[in-house]
């Protein structure tokens, strides 16, 4: 076993959430076989501008996909499942990590 021997003071955990969710895109179906023509999608890389392919990805391409929702047994087999890495980590740093359910 590795021991870091860093020194628990400059750990500073706070419970601020970056980054909660990322908004997944998923292609529209008629717009999935659209772009695996290898031949549109080198074009449009040549005579589109950026801001005009992000506008049409926006807005007719892809759709929002909601949040993936994490059923109470999903969730509880996840902590059960790091329980023990999560405690050993606390011991290694020398201090309670911020997360609930540890």
């Amino acid at each position: 076993m590795i021991i870091l021997k860093l020194d628990a003071s400059t750990f500073r955990f706070h419970n601020k959430i970056n980054n909660e969710y990322v908004i997944q895109k998923k292609p529209i179906p008629v717009a999935e076989g659209f772009l695996k023509i290898k031949t549109i999608e080198s074009l449009s890389k040549k005579i589109l501008p950026n801001k005009t392919k992000d506008f049409l990805s926006d807005s007719f391409l892809f759709k929002n996909e909601p949040k993936p929702i994490m059923s109470k047994d999903e969730r509880t087999l996840l902590i059960d499942y790091y329980k023990e890495d999560v405690s050993k980590l606390q011991n290694i740093l020398g201090c309670k990590l911020p997360w609930k359910n540890f």
